[in-house]
């Protein structure tokens, strides 16, 4: 298979699980997804909001949630979310952004924004979810086993757990 950008780092994580299914709360993303990976992607699309999920209880191996989790409103009713529609020894693939201040780029755009109009703040939402502490008390209270898989660095945090 080709290398499509953003689909082989997926493709490591769900290669073994099937079917795929990818969902996002903007359509067009979603058409922009579809449109990346092509008719060769056996891959259901569908819009769908990750802290309201329209799946079937124990629908899927794996759930994986890049860089979405910090945008959910209830972060807790997203991951109570994913263990709902996982299966019995499924698994949770996340990741985060660190602090801004590990993020250069993105602290140079918002310094400037925030420069030009103190109330421009969209660059603070995206950073805002990365206490690994907060968010293992997080994943346990929604269920999950968060003691294993940790790994950050580079402005970023991966996690993989299991429902309890």
């Amino acid at each position: 298979m080709r290398h499509r950008r953003g689909y082989k780092t997926t493709e490591s994580i769900t290669g073994k699980y099937s079917p795929h299914c990818r969902t996002y709360l903007n359509p067009g993303m979603l058409d922009v997804a579809q449109k990346a990976l092509g008719a060769e992607a056996a891959i259901e699309f569908k819009i769908a909001d990750g802290t309201d999920l329209p799946f079937k209880d124990a629908s899927f191996d794996a759930v994986v949630c890049q860089f979405g989790v910090m945008f959910f409103p209830d972060k807790f009713q997203g991951f109570t979310e994913a263990a709902r529609v996982l299966r019995l020894g499924g698994r949770l693939y996340f990741s985060v952004w660190d602090t801004i201040d590990h993020n250069g780029f993105s602290k140079l755009v918002h310094e400037t924004a925030i420069s030009v109009s103190p109330e421009i703040t969209f660059m603070s939402m995206p950073f805002s979810f990365n206490d690994v502490s907060a968010i293992k008390t997080l994943l346990e209270s929604a269920g999950f086993n968060p003691d294993r898989n940790y790994a950050g660095g580079g402005g970023a945090a991966f996690v993989s757990c299991t429902p309890s």
